[in-house]
């Protein structure tokens, strides 16, 4: 996102990202904790299944987005400090 995005928006676009995955976090959350009132269904196992491997992949998004912002912040760093 932030190798590809505009420059001037990175910002922005670093609230979107952690707004998508603060709400998705939630909701698969919800849903996990909701399907335990249907327990041994299996309908209900499969659906808790499916929502846990949701719940890893937003937890690997979300550790990419924040090594790619500490990797921005020290760039931002390192240019400060050769300009002074």
């Amino acid at each position: 996102m932030f190798q590809l995005g505009s420059k001037s928006a990175r910002g922005e676009s670093s609230v979107a990202v952690s707004a998508a995955l603060s709400a998705a976090h939630g909701t698969l959350a919800i849903v996990v904790v909701n399907l335990t009132s249907f327990r041994g269904g299996n309908s209900a196992i499969a659906q808790r299944k499916a929502a846990e491997k949701l719940q890893i992949r937003a937890s690997e998004i979300q550790a990419r987005f924040t090594v790619a912002f500490g990797d921005l912040h020290q760039k931002i760093l390192e240019l400060e400090n050769s300009e002074s």
